[in-house]
């Protein structure tokens, strides 16, 4: 299992040589099945909402026909507060692992579609972790 921290430049950000090499090696790291951590929501959120999706990475699976491994992480809004970059204190998070979407469920969906699908589970998850606490 690897980890490529490397960020994936949004369309309009950065150089345009760096934004193939980027799209590149996540080609490259699907193709030999490694694991990809995606933030697909591009920042953090001021209220801390799950904002939209951006589909990048939803067009990564649909075209390499990888599954989906959403996770739900609840409790970094206190940890690491949107205009920050320190962290704040000890904070209590909560993980949950939801159940893996294989690729030929949203093979009919547009990757558009298939991130709000994932945004929908991991959303749910969320209500149903803060509703525990």
């Amino acid at each position: 299992m690897e980890y490529d921290p490397e960020p994936l430049h949004q369309a309009g950000q950065g150089k345009q040589e760096e934004r193939t090499k980027n799209v590149g090696g996540l080609h490259h790291g699907t193709r030999r099945r490694e694991f990809r951590l995606s933030l697909p929501e591009g920042t953090r959120s001021k209220t801390g909402a799950v904002k939209p999706f951006k589909p990048g990475v939803f067009i990564l699976a649909h075209s390499n026909k990888i599954p989906i491994l959403p996770i739900a992480i609840n409790g970094t809004r206190d940890a690491l507060p949107r205009d920050s970059l320190n962290f704040h204190g000890t904070q209590r998070m909560t993980v949950r692992i939801l159940e893996e979407i294989p690729s030929a469920s949203f093979q009919g969906f547009r990757p558009e579609e298939t991130a709000t699908l994932v945004r929908k589970r991991i959303s749910e998850a969320l209500e149903q972790l803060n509703s525990e606490a």
